[in-house]
Order: C-alpha cells, then structure tokens, then sequence
C-alpha cells in the first residue's frame, strides 16, 4: 500500500490483526487537498453569484428593451395618425383654394403641416427599427453571456468534483485480504519485485527469464547513478 501524496496518515489497524480486501485501512489527511477542495467550492459559488447576477440584470435589460419597442410603436402610430389628420386638412384646404375660399398662405401652412407629420412619422418609424435592432441584438448577446457564465459554473463544478474525488482517494483500502504487518521500505521493495515477478511470468506471462538479465543491468545502473547522487 502506498501514497502518490504527502500526507498524515489517520488510525491503522494494530500490527497482527486480519484485514479483508477492500477493508478501509485508514483515511489520509492532507492540508493541501483540503484547500484544493475549499478553493474550488468558492470558485463554484462565485460562478454561480455571477450566473444569477447576469440572469436578473439581463431580465432587467430584456424589459427595457421590450417597454422601448412598445413606446417607438405607439409613437409610429401617433405620427402616422397625425400624418393622416394633415393629409385630410390638406385636402379640405385645397378645395377651398381651388374656388378661391382659402389664401395661398394658409394652404402653403396645410402643406408645411403634411411635411412636418410626414417627418414625424419617418423619424417614428427610424426610432422602432432602431428599438427592434437593439433588441435582437441585446437577446442574442445576453444568450451569449449565459452561455459563458453557465459554461463557468460546469468548469467550476468539474473543478470541485476532481477536488472532492482526491479527497476521497485519501481513503486507503486492503489491496487483498492478510494480516497487518509492518514492512520497511526496502522491505516493501522487495515484496514489489517479487511480485512484479509473480504477475510477469505468471499471470500476464510477458516476462521470460531471457529478459532478466537486461533489467537487472538496467536496475543496477539507476541504483548506481541515485547513489552517485545521493552521496
């Protein structure tokens, strides 16, 4: 049994008592995977602050939005009214003219007021397509950035299930099922040989005894140079 991780080894079963394979042996614990796994709740937590931060600030925007849309309609059809109201005037006023009831004056104010509405109501129509561009363009910028803020918070969340899987792995089990010893490291060297041995020529049976001697040629060389190093 070993540990990739510096860590603090928790309660072990007493030297000589029996364990079954799978048994918890006992839990590590280590101040740095328990940070990993509060940084990475914050981190969630953050992410999904923001998320619902730019949902109520988009539904906010979207209702702006809608209330500019239903405003730059009415306005069209105020000024489309007006427009139609100047027209009839117009009309009435050039009759007049016709048989000499009305000034030039007056009918040239009739044409000036048909302009105006006619302006008014161009200006209106600018106003909606402008008020209906901005909300196209807002909702799919919005449904843009949620997709971003969700696309955070599924990062953060696979961030915290790794954190909390690790934390998990500090649990160490029976890898088979015999009685509690204590075992030096070069002991524990060697019972890996013998079973590295044991799987190689036995069980995946790719070890032949041809290849012993280039690996313990290699093993020595490693040995030479880590205690080359060492001294």
């Amino acid at each position: 049994v070993g540990a990739d991780l510096t860590a603090t080894v928790g309660a072990v079963p007493a030297v000589g008592e029996r364990v079954t394979k799978g048994q918890l042996i006992t839990t590590l614990s280590s101040d740095s995977v328990e940070q990993n796994v509060r940084s990475a709740q914050l981190n969630l937590d953050k992410a999904r602050a923001s998320l619902d931060a730019a949902r109520a600030s988009q539904a906010s925007s979207a209702a702006q939005r809608a209330s500019s849309v239903v405003s730059a309609r009415s306005s069209v059809t105020q000024a489309e009214q007006s427009l139609a109201d100047a027209q009839r005037t117009l009309s009435g006023q050039q009759q007049l003219a016709a048989i000499g009831a009305l000034s030039a004056s007056a009918l040239a104010d009739a044409q000036s007021a048909v302009t105006k509405a006619q302006q008014s109501v161009d200006s209106a129509r600018a106003s909606l397509s402008s008020a209906l561009t901005q909300q196209q363009t807002g909702a799919s910028t919005d449904a843009q950035n949620l997709r971003s803020q969700a696309l955070a918070v599924q990062q953060a969340q696979d961030s915290l299930d790794a954190a909390a899987q690790d934390r998990a792995d500090l649990k160490v089990y029976a890898p088979m099922s015999g009685v509690v010893s204590t075992v030096t490291a070069t002991e524990g060297a060697a019972i890996a040989v013998v079973y590295a041995l044991v799987i190689g020529f036995f069980i995946t049976r790719k070890l032949k005894v041809s290849d012993l001697p280039v690996a313990l040629l290699n093993a020595g060389i490693v040995s030479a140079i880590v205690g080359a190093l060492v001294a």
